[in-house]
């Protein structure tokens, strides 16, 4: 499988804004919508001879890119999204384990006036004779799976960007954040996927609380309860996101020069509670961790500002 792909220049910085123009300020939230939408994928089941059950969408999915130390040009590419998404069993849920995945990203070359689709699927085989194809952290409460992609299909196919493991929070800036932070996410919104296209939605939110314990959280109601390790967002994230990518969002022109910092990946959704406006978030800490276990090969894991990074260090 190539698993190296190159780093288009889209992919690099996705979600931190420039200066702007004439040093103006505007109280906008530091996201690059554009191409962070293009990092979201949509996860599907289907059958090993590549047919796709369009009815039965799993959740969401994000693409992240790491470089090479000795070439940050390539990097390896990664799908990241939550574990109860593609192991059921594992989160006490009733479906069926998938065998196979499929992802539904936008394709490159595509005229709206056609009448064609303008999406297409990727097939990713969850295990391979009788060992996992993904990875997960070491914290069985994390609700994280990470599995490498063939980057060259997508370069080739895909109107897709990568989230850099740059753009990822360290531990520090996670710790430092807490309730009322602004956050954002993307993902599917599962009564409108798009027909020819894919059209990820956007929510806004805030941090609410960080607790120190496990949360349970029940796949189906009065279902047997999952103990995980969330941080509980103030915001209505909907069945079908889950998987989908929570960054900090620190609101006006550059985020850092009003103090509230850089953008950054914090987390991605895991559950959501029904009538409380209040949605479960896996923190970054174990996509990293899962990241790390994969071993890459000379992968550049440095996580923050690409000025601040000391030289020489990975």
């Amino acid at each position: 499988m190539i698993v190296v792909s190159r780093v288009s220049s889209g992919a690099l910085g996705l979600i931190i804004l420039g200066a702007l123009a004439c040093g103006s300020v505007s109280a906008t939230q530091n996201i690059n919508a554009k191409l962070l939408s293009k990092s979201v994928v949509y996860l599907y089941r289907g059958d090993e001879k590549g047919e796709v059950y369009a009815d039965q969408l799993l959740g969401t999915g994000f693409l992240v890119s790491v470089p090479l130390v000795s070439d940050p040009k390539h990097a390896y590419l990664l799908l990241v999204t939550a574990r109860h998404v593609i192991d059921p069993a594992w989160n006490h849920c009733p479906d069926s384990q998938p065998a196979t995945l499929y992802v539904r990203y936008n394709k490159k070359n595509y005229d709206p006036k056609s009448g064609e689709s303008g999406v297409d699927y990727g097939k990713i085989p969850l295990t391979k004779g009788d060992v996992p194809t993904w990875i997960h952290p070491k914290e069985s409460e994390a609700d994280v799976a990470v599995m490498l992609l063939d980057g060259r299909t997508v370069d080739e196919n895909a109107d897709a960007v990568s989230i850099p493991i740059s753009d990822f929070a360290t531990d520090e800036e996670a710790q430092q954040k807490g309730s009322t932070d602004p956050i954002v996410s993307v993902g599917l919104l599962l009564s409108y996927p798009g027909v020819k296209r894919n059209y990820p939605v956007f929510k806004f939110g805030y941090i609410s609380t960080k607790p120190d314990e496990l949360v349970p959280s029940q796949c189906v109601k009065d279902g047997a309860p999952n103990l995980l390790r969330l941080w509980l967002l103030s915001i209505n994230l909907l069945p079908g996101t889950s998987g989908s990518p929570i960054f900090f969002s620190p609101e006006g022109a550059n985020g850092a020069s009003l103090g509230g910092g850089r953008a950054m990946l914090m987390g991605l959704q895991s559950t959501s509670f029904s009538g409380a406006d209040v949605s479960g978030m896996t923190p970054v800490q174990y996509i990293f961790e899962a990241i790390e276990s994969l071993n890459l090969r000379g992968a550049d894991l440095y996580r923050g500002l690409p000025q601040n990074k000391p030289s020489g260090t990975r």
